[in-house]
């Protein structure tokens, strides 16, 4: 037999990267942030607020810094950069780059400060400090806060429009920043801000949602009042999300192509990007020709994990979770019939028993699976996103009252806690949770809580840097039983068939809207635009 082709070379070498600044600033002072980029090991100040990460390049690579201040401080009148440097040459070994940014401390209070390194589009590291602005009449205490960052190595998946969205918090306003890039024809690489809003963000959003239900209601059904309705909500956040310069950036590149298969790449838990409605922001009406982020085939990313370009589907390794509930009023029988069936045969996927004990014992079990497949009741609230739930079976159990239904809850909490779903190979799997309100996400106690961060795991800090899941599909806003499994349906046919993530959820979406599903836009896809399954042993 032919010898086996020798395995391809890795020229990467690794760049170790550090970032820092003090613990403590006292308002309206300047505080240094420093990064550096090294071929060898760094050691931090002790006293500092820093993180760590590392990353792979190619000698040659040009990379770029940028310095996002979150909340508690902005950006210095003294640094004319702005957080951003760009077109840097790799360290040299034992000739570290070492780059200063200057914040200002405006906000007494906890304050947070995000470093990222790219390479073009291509995320390599994401780093984040946690410091603290005191009052001006204090003096800043010495001593050592460490906050390792999640080592993120970018997946070489392919080139992809990426879009990632900072949220800064500062005297109780909430302002957006935006970087988008883009290596077509019409190439962008641009920074952009939205205007400082005056609401509370939880509530402004939990309203869109809330639109976004009542006129799906409202509508009485009628897929193309319901459209109009989305459209209406749409073009509101992309005028009023996006400064103009963005709009006018935004639809000049889906007209030209190089929206397709974007990459929104933030930790932002609350706005539904899918259902932004792009339109010509000079036109006096709309112009016919708009499309949602979600039609353009728009993917999400988390930062804290790497995302993956490939997911291996084996033959008996795809399980599925739908209860069958006792009570009547809480029966989904589609998901229980056609849905059921469709993965049996498209899958050949194998029934999980729907009871709490089972689950966890399937999720406890170190690569178990490669797809997984939830169709049960959910809710997920942004106010208490810690209390995210899938509804299994329970049981009923005979009291002196009678019968009584004993309810069983899967917490999002608990599934990151438990989750183990990488396996020994490195194959990260599919998950999918076709409930209501699953996908949405919102600050827990300590960074972002939810079925996607849960999956995923991405929780900064936890040591899961590498990622659970590979990719996580799931509704953002609540959907009826019945045509809730069209869209996952084509979803899957499309991967099977060799499509990538973005082309799957695209097709997947067109069919579920000219099927006239009110469900087209409702679900929302962590996953690399390029992600494609890889089928067999």
């Amino acid at each position: 037999p032919a010898a086996a082709a020798p395995a391809p070379v890795d020229t990467r070498t690794e760049v170790f990267a550090a970032a820092e600044m003090p613990r403590e600033t006292s308002l309206g002072k300047d505080a240094m942030v420093t990064v550096t980029l090294s071929a060898e090991q760094i050691e931090v100040a002790l006293g500092a607020a820093s993180a760590k990460g590392r990353f792979k390049a190619r000698k040659g690579d040009r990379i770029s810094v940028q310095v996002v201040p979150r909340s508690g401080f902005d950006y210095s009148s003294a640094d004319p950069t702005e957080g951003l440097a760009q077109d840097l040459e790799l360290p040299r070994p034992h000739e570290p780059l070492i780059l200063d940014f200057m914040l200002t401390a405006v906000e007494e209070g906890p304050a947070e400060v995000s470093v990222a390194v790219r390479k073009g589009a291509q995320r390599l590291v994401m780093m984040t400090l946690h410091a603290q602005v005191i009052s001006s009449h204090l003096t800043p205490a010495r001593g050592a806060v460490a906050s390792d960052a999640p080592v993120v190595e970018g997946a070489e998946c392919g080139v992809c429009t990426t879009l990632e969205i900072f949220d800064r918090r500062n005297a109780g306003q909430l302002q957006y920043e935006f970087v988008l890039r883009s290596v077509g024809p019409g190439g962008v690489n641009d920074r952009f801000r939205s205007a400082p809003m005056q609401v509370d963000a939880q509530a402004y959003v939990e309203a869109r949602y809330k639109e976004i239900e009542d006129a799906w209601l409202g509508s009485q059904r009628a897929v193309d009042i319901f459209n109009q309705r989305l459209q209406d909500i749409g073009g509101r956040m992309f005028r009023g999300l996006f400064p103009p310069k963005m709009q006018e950036t935004l639809w000049r590149l889906a007209q030209a192509g190089e929206l397709d298969s974007i990459l929104v790449h933030s930790d932002e838990p609350f706005l539904p990007w899918e259902v932004v409605f792009l339109d010509d922001p000079d036109a006096p009406a709309a112009s016919g020709h708009g499309q949602f982020f979600g039609e353009l085939g728009l993917c999400r990313w988390l930062f804290g994990a790497a995302p993956v370009c490939e997911i291996a589907v084996r033959p008996g390794r795809s399980r599925y979770v739908i209860p069958h509930y006792p009570d009547p009023q809480w029966t989904l029988a589609n998901a229980e019939g056609a849905e059921q069936d469709m993965l049996r045969t498209v899958l050949g996927a194998k029934a999980v028993k729907p009871m709490h004990a089972e689950v966890l014992n399937l999720l406890r079990k170190k690569g178990s699976f490669d797809i997984l497949h939830f169709a049960c009741h959910g809710q997920a609230d942004a106010q208490q996103i810690d209390s995210a739930a899938l509804m299994l079976e329970g049981q009923v159990v005979q009291t002196a009252r009678g019968a009584q239904w004993n309810k069983e809850l899967l917490l999002a909490s608990t599934v990151e806690q438990v989750a183990d779903l990488r396996g020994m190979d490195g194959n990260r799997p599919l998950v999918i949770v076709n409930a209501c309100q699953t996908g949405r996400l919102g600050y827990s106690l300590t960074g972002l809580g939810g079925f996607a961060t849960a999956f995923l795991g991405t929780r900064e800090g936890t040591g899961d840097s590498r990622g659970k899941a590979g990719a996580f599909v799931g509704a953002l806003w609540s959907v009826g039983d019945d045509p809730a499994s069209g869209f996952v349906a084509e979803l899957y046919a499309q991967l099977l068939a060799g499509k990538t993530m973005s082309q799957a959820a695209r097709a997947a979406r067109k069919a579920a809207a000219q099927a006239g599903e009110g469900t087209w836009l409702a679900y929302t896809v962590y996953a690399h635009p390029h992600l494609k399954l890889r089928l067999g042993g």
